[in-house]
């Protein structure tokens, strides 16, 4: 139940959540979540049983004991007894049915019964779980839906024409780029010693051509000796 409302929520801030748009919980879900809610809080309030007590102490001696190994139950049940109270008797069952099933931390033993410490270590991190879990599923019944996003209606053949064209009228007010005139290299630089000498030669290249007439006499007039833009 967590797992698959928290897979349909996204953290917006820290401690906060929300769902996305439409996947919001349905009421059935609701109901089920806030009833998960509800026993996780019930479980982990303190108090314990002394027969239920008794009865899974003596399970555990009868998983993992044998009978020349003297095990002392009335022992550990005294010490419980007196270290229990604050503890959620709930959680300490869930402690010893994780140690007959072998679902414990690598530090426990499977094979010699568990000290009192040890149960009461594994009864706190139970209710550590279960604190976590009632606390994730009341955080994410109380997060709001995400707005779903506004659809965009379909243009029509006509608005789609229309749209063409003033796209198509903008483009042609865009002014063309401005081109830079051609830099005029003047003084005793050398790039500017190149560039006279180029156009003197390109000069009497030109002057050479037309009395050869090699030249179209209509590119006469555009000869200006001596000018490095010609």
């Amino acid at each position: 139940m967590l797992d698959s409302l928290d897979a349909r929520t996204r953290q917006v801030a820290p401690g906060l959540v929300r769902f996305a748009a439409g996947a919001a919980p349905t009421d059935e879900e609701c109901e089920a979540a806030f009833a998960v809610v509800i026993r996780l809080e019930r479980d982990l309030a303190p108090g314990f049983d002394v027969d239920a007590l008794k009865s899974e102490v003596r399970q555990l001696k009868a998983a993992m004991t044998k009978p020349a190994d003297g095990f002392d139950a009335p022992g550990m049940v005294a010490a419980l007894i007196r270290v229990l109270p604050g503890r959620s008797g709930a959680a300490f069952s869930e402690a010893v049915r994780r140690v007959l099933d072998d679902d414990i931390p690598a530090d426990f033993s499977v094979v010699y019964m568990p000290t009192v410490p040890q149960l009461i270590r594994l009864t706190k991190m139970v209710e550590g779980e279960w604190r976590v879990a009632a606390e994730r599923l009341r955080r994410i019944l109380e997060a709001e839906e995400e707005e779903p996003p506004t659809p965009v209606p379909d243009l029509t053949p006509g608005q789609r024409a229309d749209l063409e064209r003033r796209i198509a009228a903008l483009g042609k007010k865009v002014p063309p780029p401005d081109r830079p005139a051609p830099a005029k290299l003047e003084g005793s630089s050398p790039a500017a010693r190149v560039a006279a000498e180029t156009a003197a030669r390109k000069a009497a290249r030109s002057q050479a051509e037309i009395g050869e007439g090699r030249l179209p006499a209509a590119a006469k007039d555009g000869i200006r000796s001596g000018d490095p833009t010609d």
